[in-house]
């Protein structure tokens, strides 16, 4: 297939000899051909328009790319009416060959336009400080060229590189909405830091992540079911600003593994939000400076004007951290409730969740109990959405997936200091061996697991011989298990 990514398809037209041939395709041509002209008139005259709301400039762009879908529509059929013209004149080589070239381009927007709208939107939304019939065309290329589709409407878009892509955008986008303007203006452009603001330092770019709340893992079509909206807005949900954080690197892996999260703190002048620190032992090392408790309750700074994350978001990243703690058995779970949900002032408006999935979510991690709790006291309710069964539990399964496991400073089985008759080494060992079932991407913590215990086994060095031989066998198989598994993920 030749490519077509150079192609602007408000330029593609049948040709002169099929106009010629046919009053209906001249017709059309003319037809599309000014309607093209209105539609990038408009787009052209969009970065002189101005808009103080997001969702108003976010509709905007929606309703062109829509309009731009019809185009692409009638231009092909605008195209393989002259092909059918041109056939019955004997069609030459060259024509065949620019007829198909204009048809795969068509197409290929097309599909594009309808398979990925709500991503395409998102994309022109963040480049839209430069000119937007610019940004369109650069974003729709830099889609284009992620893979040429075939003229197939079941032609798979979705592909891996598509994922880099999207998490630039998002960071971009993260970018454009948190970076303060005294940063902007005291810094050049390739240097200019970025603040993270539950540290309130600034930082180089390189140092910085773009954190999701939602997990991207979770996937388009469940996130949408999720959050109770139709299909097409899972991309717009999974990659809008409101679904993340600017944050340090350090920060943003204790932030993935349940270290710390992020809550609301609502008072009387306005919505703010505070650090809750979960692990009650360990420290981050963050440019040369340990962090630890005193970041509980901490207040996350943002410039003034500025709208933090959404609240259904930050409610689902923090539900996760508490069922995942608990599941895991790290230490101080017990209080994560009381500082995510309980100490913190969560708004009073209904969430735009589907309660269903995350009552089948808690009973996954073994954690119903607790959350029925937090629903009975009333500290945060739910619109109402129906859905089914079987959706929720897929729902709820590819959250579970979605997330790694938290990160455990001292697990539970090492904080025994006091050990009364004789250690339980089969049990130790079958311990481990669960644990390493639900740790298949995270050797690192599964090492943890293995010097935790190796430290108890040397403290026991009255226990017979026989016994330790069979402990030290069946950990150098786990530690074999662990250089096995990330050979598989190197490869």
């Amino acid at each position: 297939m030749s490519s077509t990514v150079g192609l602007d398809t408000f330029s593609i037209e049948a040709s002169s000899r099929a106009c010629v041939l046919s009053g209906e395709v001249s017709k059309m041509r003319q037809e599309n051909a000014t309607e093209a002209r209105r539609l990038e008139t408009i787009f052209e005259e969009h970065e002189m328009t101005g808009f103080d709301n997001e969702d108003v400039e976010r509709q905007t762009i929606r309703r062109h790319c829509e309009n731009k879908l019809k185009l692409c529509t009638s231009i092909r059929h605008e195209l393989e009416l002259a092909r059918e013209i041109l056939d019955e004149h004997e069609i030459t080589d060259h024509e065949v060959d620019e007829n198909n070239t204009a048809v795969e381009a068509v197409i290929a927007e097309e599909l594009v336009l309808r398979q990925q709208l709500p991503r395409l939107v998102e994309m022109i939304l963040s480049a839209s400080h430069q000119v937007l019939s610019g940004a369109y065309s650069q974003t729709l290329s830099k889609v284009l060229k992620e893979k040429i589709p075939s003229p197939h409407a079941e032609e798979d878009l979705w592909i891996p590189k598509r994922e880099e892509n999207d998490q630039l955008y998002f960071r971009q986008a993260l970018l454009k909405r948190y970076r303060p303007l005294k940063v902007l203006l005291r810094y050049p452009q390739d240097t200019r830091k970025v603040m993270c603001p539950i540290t309130d330092t600034e930082y180089y770019p390189d140092h910085m992540r773009a954190a999701h709340l939602v997990p991207t893992a979770l996937g388009e079509l469940n996130c949408a079911y999720l959050f109770g909206r139709p299909v097409e807005d899972g991309w717009q949900i999974l990659f809008n600003p409101n679904n993340g954080l600017l944050l340090n690197k350090e920060i943003q892996k204790a932030f993935d593994r349940a270290v710390l999260q992020v809550v609301p703190d609502l008072t009387a002048e306005n919505q703010g939000f505070k650090v809750a620190y979960l692990a009650d032992q360990g420290l981050l090392e963050i440019g040369g400076k340990a962090w630890g408790d005193e970041l509980h309750d901490r207040d996350v700074e943002f410039r003034k004007g500025v709208k933090g994350p959404g609240i259904e978001n930050l409610f689902i990243a923090a539900l996760l951290a508490a069922f995942r703690r608990k599941r895991y058995d790290c230490p101080g779970w017990w209080e994560d409730y009381r500082k995510l949900f309980y100490k913190p002032k969560w708004p009073n408006t209904p969430l735009h969740l589907r309660e269903s999935v995350l009552h089948v979510l808690a009973a996954m991690y073994g954690d119903s109990e607790r959350f029925e709790e937090l629903i009975n006291r009333g500290t945060v309710h739910f619109q109402t959405i129906s859905g089914t069964a079987d959706q929720d539990e897929t729902t709820a399964l590819s959250l579970t997936a979605a997330t790694p496991p938290p990160y455990n400073y001292k697990y539970t089985w090492t904080a025994r200091d006091d050990w009364e008759g004789e250690k339980d080494w089969e049990g130790e060992i079958e311990t481990l061996e669960d644990t390493m079932g639900h740790l298949t991407f995270d050797c690192y913590t599964a090492q943890q697991h293995i010097i935790e215990l190796t430290k108890l086994y040397r403290k026991k060095d009255e226990e017979s011989a026989s016994m330790k031989g069979k402990y030290e066998r069946q950990i150098a198989e786990l530690k074999q298990k662990i250089e096995e598994q990330k050979k598989w993920l190197a490869d």
